[in-house]
C-alpha cells in the first residue's frame, strides 16, 4: 500500500461524483467530516440542513428530478436515526438515494455503548440494502450501492462508514468494473401478440400511467400510443405531466380529490394499458374490471393489479410497438372534456370567499408552463394533485409512497439548485411548514429562488376530517400559527399573508417579480376540503 494512495473517504466521494451526483445534503458530526471534505474536493458540494430528515428529502428530490442518486450524510447515533424517515421515503417514493452515515470505529472497545447502534440492522427494513464500507472494497461497494438505487424498483441504499475506515488508505482506489446497467429488450413475442389481440377487439381502451413511465422516459411513445388509440389517459400523482394535462385525451388524476369521477369514467373501458403503474401510489383497492395489459421494466412483483398480459422489458420500445398495431377507439371525442368539466365543478365552487382551489388556480396561471411544483402531505395534497396542471415529466413532485410531511420544501430546494432557470413553487400546509421552520434559513443561505405557498387553516386538517367522519372529538389536531407576515423578518425573506381573492391577486405579482425565498400564507377554512 503506497503512502500516496487515496483515503477511503476520497474513494467514496470520487465514486459518487463519477456517477453524476451534483450535491450532498446533511448535518455533520465528527465521524463524517472527512467524507464531507472529500465530497467537496471531488466536486460535490455539501449543503448543511438544520435537520437530517430535510437532508434526506433533498437527496430524494435530487433523485426524482434527475434520475441520478441523491446523497445525504449524517453522523452516527441521533444523526443516523433522524435520517431514517427521509431514507424510508426514498424507498417508497421509488427515488434513487444513497444515505451515508458515520459508524463506530472498528477499533472501538468491546462493550462500547455511547451512540452504539447496529446501523445496518436499523436501515435494512427501510432500504433496498444496507452495507458497511471497508477499506479493501470501498469503490466497488459504493458503485454497487449507486447501481442498486437505480435498478427497478428504484429506492434508497444505506452505507455505514466507520470513522477509522474513512481515514484509512484504500486498498483499491477505483472500481475497475464500473457501472453495470442491464440492457432492456422487448417483452416475449407471445405476450406482445396477446396484447395486440386484446387491443384489436377493444372498442374503448384506456391508459393509466404511473411513476414508472417517468423513470423510463416514456413520455413521447406514451403520447404516440394515446393518439393512435384515441384513448383517454389518466395519471397517478407521481406521473403528473408525463401526459400533458391540456391534451384532449387527458382524463384526470387518480387517488386525488374527485378521483371517484375518474374511476366512474374508466369503468366504461373494455381494456386498460397500465404503464409503469406502481401499487405504492395507491391508497385504495383496484376498482376496475377491464382486462389489464401491464407495461413495465420488471415482471409484476405483487399482483395488486389483476393483470391479463404482463409486458416486462423496454417500456418506450414496447409502447412504440403497441402504437404501430393500434387502431382508433370508439370513445366519443368529447368524453374527456365532459369529465374534466365535472371535475372542475366539483373542485371549484362558486362564490366570493377564498377557496383553496382559487389559490392553486391563481398561482398556476401566474407561472410559466414549464414551472416545477411540489406538494407536501395534508388535506391540500389531495386538492393540489388534481387541480394543478402539469405539462411535462418531472415538473410535479409529491410524497405519495410513505406520504411524509416535510417533503415539499426540501424537494423544491433541490429543484432550485439543480434547475435554477426554472420557476419553482412549493405547496405546504401550516402543519408541515412549522415542522421544519429552521430550514427557511437553509434556503436563504443556499440562495434559492423559491415561492412557498402555505395553506393556513390552523389544523392538521386531513386528520381532523378523519375524526369528524368517525364522530370522535377533534383532539390533538389544532394549533396556533405564527404571524406569517412577521416571519419574514426573522429569516430575511419576503413573507405575505392574505385572506381573500382580492388580497391574493394583489400580493402574488409582487412576490413573483421579487427574488429569493418568498412565502405566501393563505388563510383558508379547513371545511373547504370537502370533495
Amino acid at each position: 500500500m503506497a503512502n500516496g494512495s487515496p483515503s477511503v473517504a476520497d474513494v467514496v466521494a470520487r465514486t459518487i461524483a463519477s456517477g453524476g451526483t451534483r450535491f450532498a445534503f446533511g448535518h455533520p458530526g465528527g465521524e463524517v467530516v472527512l467524507l464531507i471534505d472529500a465530497l467537496r474536493r471531488s466536486g460535490v458540494p455539501f449543503l448543511l440542513t438544520h435537520h437530517e430528515t430535510s437532508a434526506a428529502f433533498m437527496a430524494l428530490g435530487h433523485g426524482e428530478i434527475t434520475g441520478i442518486p441523491g446523497v445525504c450524510v449524517a453522523t452516527l447515533g441521533p444523526g443516523a436515526t433522524n435520517l431514517v424517515t427521509g431514507v424510508a421515503s426514498g424507498l417508497l417514493e421509488r427515488a434513487p438515494l444513497l444515505a451515508l452515515t458515520g459508524a463506530l470505529s472498528t477499533a472501538a472497545p468491546a462493550g462500547t455503548t455511547h451512540q452504539a447502534l447496529d446501523l445496518n440492522a436499523l436501515y435494512r427494513p427501510v432500504t433496498k440494502a444496507s452495507w458497511a464500507v471497508r477499506r479493501d472494497d470501498a469503490a466497488s461497494t459504493v458503485r454497487s450501492a449507486l447501481d442498486l438505487t437505480r435498478r427497478p424498483q428504484r429506492g434508497s441504499v444505506h452505507l455505514s462508514v466507520p470513522a477509522d475506515v474513512a481515514a484509512a488508505r484504500a486498498a483499491s482506489p477505483e472500481d475497475p468494473a464500473g457501472s453495470r446497467k442491464p440492457a432492456l429488450v422487448l417483452p416475449e413475442p407471445d405476450g406482445m401478440d396477446r396484447a395486440a389481440r386484446i387491443l384489436a377487439t377493444a372498442s374503448r381502451p384506456a391508459i393509466i400511467v404511473g411513476l414508472g413511465a417517468v423513470q423510463t422516459n416514456a413520455a413521447e411513445p406514451l403520447r404516440a400510443l394515446a393518439r393512435a388509440l384515441q384513448a383517454p389517459v389518466a395519471t397517478l400523482p407521481k406521473s403528473k405531466g408525463v401526459f400533458p394535462e391540456d391534451d384532449p385525451w387527458f382524463a384526470g388524476t387518480l387517488e386525488m380529490a374527485g378521483d371517484d369521477l375518474v374511476v366512474e369514467f374508466l369503468t366504461d373501458a373494455d381494456a386498460i394499458i397500465a404503464v409503469g403503474v406502481d401499487p405504492v401510489e395507491f391508497d385504495k383497492p383496484w376498482r376496475l374490471q377491464a382486462p389489464v395489459i401491464r407495461v413495465d421494466e420488471i415482471p409484476d412483483p405483487d399482483g395488486y393489479v389483476p393483470v391479463e398480459v404482463d409486458l416486462a422489458g423496454d417500456v418506450p420500445a414496447t409502447l412504440q410497438v403497441l402504437a404501430q398495431s393500434s387502431h382508433p377507439s370508439g370513445w366519443p371525442s368529447d368524453s374527456t372534456t365532459s369529465l374534466r368539466a365535472r371535475l372542475r365543478a366539483l373542485l371549484r365552487p362558486d362564490g366570493d370567499r377564498l377557496h383553496p382551489t382559487d389559490v392553486v388556480d391563481t398561482v398556476r396561471a401566474a407561472l410559466p408552463r414549464e414551472a416545477i411544483a411540489t406538494s407536501d402531505v395534508g388535506a391540500h395534497k389531495m386538492l393540489v394533485g388534481q387541480a394543478w396542471s402539469s405539462y411535462a415529466p418531472r415538473t410535479f413532485f409529491m410524497a405519495n409512497g410513505l406520504s411524509s410531511m416535510g417533503y415539499s420544501i426540501p424537494v423544491a430546494t433541490a429543484a432550485c439548485l439543480l434547475q435554477p432557470e426554472r420557476s419553482v413553487v412549493a405547496f405546504v400546509g401550516d402543519g408541515g411548514l412549522t415542522m421544519y421552520l429552521g430550514e427557511l434559513e437553509t434556503l436563504v443561505r443556499a440562495g434559492v429562488d423559491l415561492l412557498i405557498v402555505v395553506f393556513a387553516d390552523r389544523s392538521l386538517e386531513l386528520i381532523r376530517r378523519a375524526q369528524l367522519r368517525r364522530e370522535v372529538p377533534t383532539e390533538g389536531t389544532s394549533f396556533a400559527d405564527p404571524d406569517f407576515s412577521a416571519l419574514g423578518s426573522v429569516f430575511g425573506i419576503t413573507s405575505v399573508e392574505v385572506d381573500s381573492k382580492a388580497t391574493l391577486r394583489k400580493a402574488l405579482p409582487r412576490l413573483l417579480t421579487s427574488h429569493g425565498v418568498r412565502l405566501l400564507a393563505v388563510r383558508i377554512d379547513g371545511d373547504d376540503y370537502r370533495f
